[in-house]
Formats: structure tokens, C-alpha cells, sequence
């Protein structure tokens, strides 16, 4: 079940890191000299993040956060464990980023005030938090940025082509095993970001409903499996890949 403080985490990452990707984009579409705001924008990022993690206990805060984070502990628990194990410091944690008017990266947004829970004292630090964690999206991201400013005007000129995933629908695990085999190969985002954001804009993308136990799956099968154990997906790929050179290299021996 999704926690509040889940649901409120995942909007507020997502509209944070459009707005500094949209951003940095046009920065670098309109830049005569690329390579020179580019690494701007990267001293930029770097800025930002020490300032947020200027003081002692910020850094060892946003430290705690990332590692219960990554070991798949809810969001809710873990505000209320950094409230209760840090308090909230509202100079230590956000007043003086908001004071660095010359970092064009960093932006706040007055529409979080809607969340009403931004008030209490874990929703501020879930806004401080997000903040963070979206300056190291787009660190890791940047590379791929600058690539995307310079096809801009070459992309407009494509018209995509509608592709969906005929793999079997009762066996999504399929799906799974073949984006986290190419992720950490290095092939997706240079094996960087968020994987199970990666996962589910792929699947958004090919039509795929993932259901809500996805990542549960995934882990069962690899805890269940044997140690050589290959996911069929990857042998299925190789051989058709082979099929498909041998009938090439057939044909053109069949045409001289």
C-alpha cells in the first residue's frame, strides 16, 4: 500500500527534476558556447549540493535517508525516524540554499504549498530531501542532457513509430529481467539513476502494466533460482539474434 509521504515524495521528485531538466536543456540548446555552460551547470550542481549538505548533521541526514531508501524502507518511516532521531533544523536543513540567489539550477516552487502536509515538520524535511535527491538525478543525468540539447532539432524532424511489447503478458518478469540486465550492463543511463523508474517508464512506454508486485517478483524468482540459473529472456534474444545474421549471410551467398 502506498504510504502518504511515498505518494507526496514521488510527485515532488518528478516535478522538481522536469523543471531543472527542462531548464538545463534550454540553457543548452540556446548556448553559443555548449561545452562552456555545460560545465557551468555542473558547477552549479556541485554548489547546490554542498550547500545542502553543508553542515554535519545535514550530510549525515540526507546519508541515512539514501541508505534506508535504497534498502526499500517507506518513506513515511523513514521521516518519522530522521524527525525523531534529528529534529528539524530549519537553518541547518533549507534556510540557507534558499539564500544562494545566484544558483540559476536551483529552483523552489511555491505550488508544494498545496501539499498541506509540507507544513509539519516531516514535510519539510520530505521537501529538503527531494530537493537533494533531485540535483543527484540530474548530476548523474547531466551527460545525457547535453546530448539530447544538440538532437533537438534533429529529434523534431522524427516521426516516432508505435512500438509495443509482444513478450508474453502473463510473464512481465520477462520484461523486468531483460531492462535490469541491460541497466547494469551500463546500456541504460550508463547503468545510472533510479532502475525501477527506468523499468516502469519503459513499461509505460510499451504498453506493459507491470502490476504493483513487480519488484516482489523479480526478487522472488532470483532468491528462488539456482546459482547458474540464466533468465530464458537473454538465451531467446542470442538465438534469435543468430537465426537472424545466419538467413542474412544465406541470402547473400543465395544472390551472387
Amino acid at each position: 500500500m502506498y504510504d502518504t509521504f511515498t505518494n507526496k515524495y514521488d510527485k515532488l521528485l518528478s516535478r522538481y527534476i522536469a523543471q531543472i531538466e527542462r531548464t538545463i536543456k534550454e540553457r543548452l540548446t540556446d548556448a553559443r558556447d555548449k561545452e562552456a555552460i555545460f560545465e557551468e551547470i555542473g558547477s552549479e550542481l556541485a554548489n547546490v549540493n554542498t550547500l545542502m549538505s553543508a553542515t554535519p548533521k545535514a550530510a549525515e541526514l540526507l546519508g541515512d535517508f539514501v541508505q534506508q531508501y535504497k534498502s526499500g524502507v517507506t518513506i513515511d518511516e523513514i521521516l518519522e525516524d530522521l524527525k525523531r532521531r534529528y529534529g528539524y533544523d530549519e537553518e541547518a536543513f533549507a534556510g540557507h540554499i534558499n539564500k544562494q540567489k545566484n544558483l540559476t539550477i536551483y529552483y523552489a516552487n511555491d505550488e508544494d504549498r498545496r501539499f498541506s502536509l509540507l507544513a509539519s515538520v516531516k514535510g519539510k524535511l520530505l521537501k529538503f530531501i527531494v530537493r537533494y535527491m533531485a540535483v543527484q538525478q540530474i548530476k548523474e543525468r547531466l551527460s545525457l542532457l547535453s546530448i539530447k540539447a544538440d538532437k533537438t532539432s534533429h529529434a523534431e524532424n522524427i516521426t516516432l513509430y508505435p512500438v509495443i511489447w509482444t513478450g508474453s503478458r502473463n510473464n512481465n518478469n520477462e520484461f523486468v529481467q531483460l531492462i535490469y540486465g541491460l541497466y547494469q550492463a551500463g546500456y541504460l543511463n550508463e547503468g545510472s539513476g533510479e532502475i525501477t523508474k527506468i523499468v516502469e517508464s519503459l513499461a509505460s512506454i510499451l504498453k506493459i502494466s507491470l502490476g504493483k508486485g513487480w519488484q516482489s517478483n523479480l526478487s522472488s524468482s532470483i532468491h528462488k533460482s539456482k546459482k547458474d540459473y540464466e533468465p530464458p529472456v537473454f538465451e531467446k534474444i542470442k538465438q534469435a539474434y543468430l537465426r537472424y545474421a545466419d538467413d542474412l549471410v544465406m541470402a547473400k551467398k543465395t544472390n551472387k
